[in-house]
């Protein structure tokens, strides 16, 4: 069985509560979610062609909070760089009610206007995703690396390096981590981290209040 290591830090940003997308009580979240991973090609509306690459923004402005990594990504790639995501996602969900309109032969009511506004859960999903757990699982995976590298320094990842899922370098060793629960999802398979060398690692974590310990492991290529 592979080793678990543990360790804690603190970092108020994790207190939030999660958001609800219902309408009409039922719940809209994975149809925002399937319009996101179409709305562009190669990763969705919130891949780093489109927000800007996370890492650059936490591992060289080393934000210490929510509200700083939003100041500082803004500050890097523009303050429309959320409201493209939205806007990406809300174009998908146009095609997306227009092919379901032919697929059961439903019709619009002519001269039926269009709200141009985007609507408030798609904003809250766009914020949630490419703001929260952006920083979040940046900030575990920074400090993940830490916790391995101690008082050496390790290599931050290039923009190559992402494209690869490769979140850093350290003893010429890539390092790629991932929360627990994406292994859990049938579509992703860790072959597809890094190369054959890389050092794949999962984590799990929990959030007392503010008070974060996580435990991860080596999935892959664990050191001997």
């Amino acid at each position: 069985m592979c080793n678990e290591y543990q360790f804690s830090f603190n970092d108020p940003s994790f207190i939030r509560d999660s958001p609800e997308y219902l309408i009409d009580g039922v719940s809209v979240k994975s149809l925002i979610n399937f319009a996101n991973k179409y709305a562009i090609g190669g990763g969705g509306a919130c891949q780093v062609l489109r927000i800007g690459s996370i890492s650059q923004t936490m591992h060289l402005d080393n934000p210490q909070s929510l509200d700083d990594f939003r100041n500082c990504h803004t500050e890097r790639h523009g303050v429309d760089v959320y409201n493209r995501a939205m806007l990406d996602i809300k174009r998908r969900m146009r095609l997306l009610q227009r092919q379901a309109t032919i697929l059961t032969g439903m019709r619009t009511l002519p001269g039926r206007r269009v709200n141009e506004e985007i609507h408030p859960h798609i904003q809250v999903w766009v914020l949630e995703l490419a703001l929260y757990h952006s920083y979040t699982g940046k900030r575990i995976e920074i400090e993940i690396m830490n916790h391995i590298s101690g008082e050496m320094e390790y290599t931050i990842p290039s923009l190559d390096d992402e494209s690869s899922d490769i979140d850093g370098w350290f003893e010429n060793y890539s390092f790629s981590i991932k929360p627990e629960s994406w292994f859990n999802d049938d579509g992703n398979f860790p072959q597809q981290l890094g190369n054959d060398d890389t050092r794949v690692i999962s984590y799990r974590y929990e959030n007392e209040n503010g008070q974060i310990t996580v435990n991860y492991s080596y999935r892959r290529n664990a050191p001997q």
